[in-house]
């Protein structure tokens, strides 16, 4: 590239190799959270197709031993996706720009929050959906989905700008986004487990391509300024 040309883009891509152990953590944890999210999925969509349980209750449609055992497994399924997050931040693909510096938080203080309300949720068990505690922890999941999707969908928008990941992964983080804006028409509808599931299949190839950002001798672009 020519002194001329490199000039006229602002910036030169240069070829680096990254080998990260702690960002390979995240990239797998990432994929074993999203691929286990999608296969709870299933689960909620073949119990709910043969429960016996009110659709009234909050926990619904789970019996009260269940739905401990599925609200605290969920609760670990958010902090694997929040590792992945985590390590999408630290990776850099969304540059170090503002929206980067906004979205970042925003992604993992909602995930975060989802793991509060699914714990908050153990505490409305056998209540019905229109009790007011049960208002209340639906409110909180609610803030939290809002929060990760605007976060994601700013880091989405921060890595496809930043240009650092080419192919299919530049599109990742923002998919992870996008899907929740799927989910939220159709949450109070049957088809919700199979907009989860997709959710968690979006993680998981979010989880492939940080794996494929850290692995050992894999080129990466990354922006070199040039003056």
């Amino acid at each position: 590239m020519t002194a001329g040309r490199a000039a006229s883009y602002g910036h030169a891509m240069a070829t680096t190799t990254i080998a990260s152990p702690s960002l390979r953590t995240a990239a797998g944890v990432c994929i074993a959270g999203g691929v286990l999210t999608a296969v709870a999925s299933i689960v909620t969509g073949v119990v709910t197709d043969r429960t016996s349980v009110s659709d009234d209750l909050f926990r619904y449609p789970f019996t009260s031993g269940a739905f401990v055992v599925f609200t605290l497994c969920g609760a670990v399924l958010h902090l694997m996706i929040l590792v992945g997050i985590v390590g999408l931040i630290r990776s850099g693909v969304a540059g170090d720009g503002r929206a980067a510096r906004i979205g970042g938080p925003l992604a993992a203080g909602g995930t975060a929050l989802l793991f509060v309300a699914e714990l908050l949720s153990l505490l409305v068990i056998d209540t019905a959906e229109s009790a007011g505690s049960a208002s209340a922890v639906g409110a909180v999941f609610g803030l939290a989905t809002i929060l990760a999707t605007v976060g994601m969908l700013v880091l989405g928008v921060a890595t496809l700008r930043e240009g650092r990941w080419q192919d299919w992964r530049r599109f990742s983080p923002l998919l992870c986004g996008l899907i929740v804006l799927v989910i939220v028409p159709i949450q109070l509808t049957s088809a919700l487990w199979v907009g989860v599931g997709v959710y968690g299949l979006c993680f998981a190839a979010l989880g492939v391509a940080l794996l494929r950002e850290a692995s050992p001798g894999a080129p990466a672009a990354v922006p070199a300024r040039v003056a």
